[in-house]
């Protein structure tokens, strides 16, 4: 089967090479064309621009950054996308946007398939093909695809018409954020306290106060790792995409959005940090939430 990959950052690129060594044929796109040079398969194609990624793809998979960088790679009247894919071919979008845009994007005029299926478990879910993979869209078209997700995910749901996929990791990521700053205030507590860390820590993932959290970023916390297995920037975006569903009382959101946006504020740098490094705002400022 001929694959289209559109978007290899930190997860994209894990999972472009995850479809290669399950023998797929992969023509894989990224903007910056330096991100896919160092990908050496003989079932891999680089390809300069979408049309010659897209052209004779059987499935094309996006996951890009931002809703204004999907819309343009889908709807760009030159270089989109649906301008120059096979009628028949099947779009899986696995960029965590809004479902909104998934709503056009599905009602496209060319009326080509579509998927939307943002995916949780960060950079170690996507080397290890156990990522959470959230699906709204046609169910036929869904069961179609579902053995090249099985490749990517050990968790795949599907939630309903298009834009349930994006709906569901929404939710998802109101947990991830709030986990995420409990996990770095637990921290912030136990060393302040000089108590054993890393044994405290081995407790929780015991008790009803575990969360991938604490068993995941915990550790590289400890390590002082504040590399990106997810970019602050982009999980930024994503509280962002909650709040202009104009829900009320998302009181723990807002919380984590207001620690997040001050933290690179004061130094821009932090974007580009995986969401762990939250807990240098706690070490540095001591603040109580």
């Amino acid at each position: 089967m001929k694959i289209a990959w559109i978007g290899t950052g930190v997860m994209g690129k894990r999972m472009l090479v995850r479809l290669l060594n399950n023998g797929h044929i992969v023509y894989g796109y990224n903007r910056t064309y330096e991100k896919i040079e160092d990908i050496e398969h003989t079932n891999f194609f680089k390809c300069k621009n979408i049309v010659d990624a897209v052209k004779s793809a059987d499935i094309i998979f996006t996951m890009v950054g931002y809703p204004s960088d999907l819309k343009n790679v889908y709807l760009n009247e030159i270089n989109g996308i649906f301008m120059h894919a096979n009628k028949n071919a099947i779009c899986v979008d696995m960029t965590t946007s809004s479902p909104e845009l998934a709503k056009i994007l599905y009602d496209n005029p060319w009326k080509i398939k579509i998927l939307d299926a943002p995916v949780s478990g960060g950079e170690k879910g996507a080397t290890d093909g156990t990522l959470s993979i959230m699906v709204g869209g046609d169910f036929e078209i869904y069961e179609k695809v579902l053995p090249i997700l099985q490749i990517l995910g050990n968790s795949i749901d599907y939630f309903g018409a298009a834009g349930s996929g994006q709906n569901a990791k929404l939710s998802n990521q109101i947990s991830v954020g709030i986990n995420s700053l409990l996990n770095a205030e637990i921290i912030n507590l136990l060393e302040f306290n000089k108590a054993e860390t890393t044994e405290v820590l081995k407790m929780l993932k015991e008790t009803n106060a575990s969360s991938w959290q604490i068993d995941n970023n915990g550790p590289k916390i400890l390590d002082g790792d504040l590399l990106p297995g997810f970019f602050i920037k982009h999980f930024i975006k994503d509280l962002n995409l909650i709040r202009q569903n104009g829900v009320k009382n998302l009181y723990g959101l807002n919380q984590v959005l207001k620690t997040y946006e001050k933290f690179v504020s004061l130094e821009p740098k932090n974007n580009n940090l995986g969401t762990q490094a939250i807990y240098k705002h706690f070490e540095k400022e001591k603040e109580a939430f």
